[in-house]
């Protein structure tokens, strides 16, 4: 029987949603920091695609482990602004190696 999904899956999607939030207006205090807490559950179910290139999926499955762990912590927010430019630089990282793309970011 197949596990029922939590809240989303994919591999890109998760990604690019839990980074989506780098960008919803003012920061937010919740009880467990800023944003990381609410904005982890988009890991939750992560999908690793079969042929993915072992390098990405082993930076991905880090950074995925790095933010959970992390979930329950007060952390600053330079600590979370580390993870929401890991999360960018893993979406780069796909481009360019899943899609042969190199990608330009101008609004940072």
């Amino acid at each position: 029987m197949k596990k029922e999904v939590e809240f989303n899956n994919g591999f890109v999607t998760a990604l690019a949603l839990f980074y989506g939030h780098y960008w919803q207006g003012a920061y937010e205090e919740s009880e467990h920091g800023v944003r990381i807490y609410p904005v982890s559950d988009h890991l939750f179910d992560i999908e690793y695609p079969k042929n993915l290139n072992p390098e990405l999926r082993k930076k991905v499955k880090k950074f995925v482990k790095d933010v959970l762990s992390v979930r329950l912590k007060d952390i600053s927010r330079a600590e979370e602004e580390r993870l929401f430019n890991r999360c960018l630089e893993l979406l780069k990282l796909i481009d360019k190696k899943c899609f042969k793309l190199k990608v330009r970011v101008n609004y940072l």
